[in-house]
């Protein structure tokens, strides 16, 4: 693990403009309001139609299911898009060649070093041959992948 993952984990100074970027493009776009609002106002109006006695019960509910259906697809995500800490997934990126060779670093500190930053870790007759970071580290490894491949091309081991 040591030897074949952590060498090519290395970030340049725009490794955080090109993440957040990333992500950004990723994160859901918001929506027109103004469809949102137009919703709103046709759901009181309906009502105010119905307390007046212009619609029946039936009718009422039928449109109220409606507009409240349409409401739902427009509605804009209430949960905020949440970033990861970038600044400590790069520290520890930058800080994993060094901590995982330090010669007081027992071998349970590194099972759980990789347990905090791999989802998934295969390994074949003893060998590594395939992982997965933890979705908030994955962008970092996405990048530094990238960024290896861009200057100085890829590596095939």
């Amino acid at each position: 693990m040591g030897d074949r993952t952590i060498p090519y984990l290395k970030l340049d100074s725009t490794w955080m403009t090109r993440v957040t970027t990333a992500m950004k493009r990723q994160a859901p776009q918001t929506q027109d309001q103004s469809q949102q609002k137009r919703l709103i106002g046709a759901l009181e109006n309906l009502r105010k139609q119905h307390l007046w006695g212009d619609l029946s019960d039936e009718r009422y509910k039928l449109e109220r299911r409606s507009l409240e259906r349409q409401l739902k697809l427009v509605a804009i995500p209430t949960q905020p898009t949440e970033l990861p800490n970038l600044d400590r997934s790069a520290k520890l990126l930058e800080d994993l060649p060094v901590l995982w060779s330090h010669p007081g670093v027992t071998h349970e500190q590194r099972e759980e070093l990789v347990r905090e930053v791999f989802q998934e870790v295969r390994l074949r007759e003893g060998r590594l041959v395939a992982v997965r970071p933890k979705p908030r580290y994955a962008p970092l490894f996405a990048y530094a992948l990238w960024r290896q491949h861009v200057a100085g091309g890829a590596r095939s081991s």
